[in-house]
């Protein structure tokens, strides 16, 4: 994106469509630029993202969207501002996370091809998504083993559907048997055990 100097807030919308992601997701990121609102269209087929809408409450701006091929959801975001390097990876830091996108500042046109070239580069650490650490399967059917009256299949059962330690935790009771395909006094059972225990 390129903003006229001066800005002092930026509310950004992304949709994706025709992406393996959601149909349609929307990522809302405010940061200490003038408000500025982006519709763009991301079309994998055809190689190219465009922006649709672009509107600023002071001045004009130029979105620039340009995908690299070679990552998945990855594109580069070129952003002219006043602000430092620095200032803008921090403030735009979990909008990368969200979309994987590399961003760099830039002064002028004149800097957009090198900096795409930049773009096709890892990105930094403090960018990449971190993943969230997750107790793996098998570790989340024994721990449900433990709670008297739960055997194997009945702690399956509860892993397939996708229910957390926490969320069993955290209950209610009848939301983990309708979800989880358990008796009711069982999921109070494993509700009262997990909670208990400081899940």
């Amino acid at each position: 994106f390129f903003f006229r100097e001066g800005m002092k807030a930026l509310t950004l919308h992304v949709r994706y469509q025709g992406t393996p992601l959601a149909e349609r997701l929307m990522t809302t990121f405010t940061c200490d630029f003038q408000p500025l609102d982006v519709d763009f269209v991301m079309d994998r087929n055809a190689g190219f993202v465009y922006a649709t809408e672009v509107q600023l409450l002071k001045g004009d701006g130029l979105a620039l969207f340009m995908p690299l091929k070679q990552y998945r959801h990855r594109f580069a975001l070129l952003i002219q501002t006043e602000l430092t390097k620095p200032t803008i990876m921090g403030l735009l830091a979990s909008l990368a996370i969200e979309i994987q996108a590399s961003v760099f500042p830039c002064a002028n046109e004149a800097e957009v091809g090198s900096l795409l070239l930049q773009a096709s580069k890892p990105l930094p650490p403090q960018l990449a998504p971190q993943p969230k650490p997750q107790l793996e399967a098998a570790q989340i059917i024994a721990t449900l083993q433990t709670v008297p009256g739960i055997g194997a299949t009945i702690a399956k059962r509860l892993v397939m559907s996708g229910l957390t330690l926490q969320e069993i935790a955290d209950g209610p009771a009848e939301a983990i048997a309708a979800k989880g395909g358990v008796p009711l006094s069982t999921a109070a059972s494993l509700c009262k055990f997990l909670a208990s225990s400081g899940v």
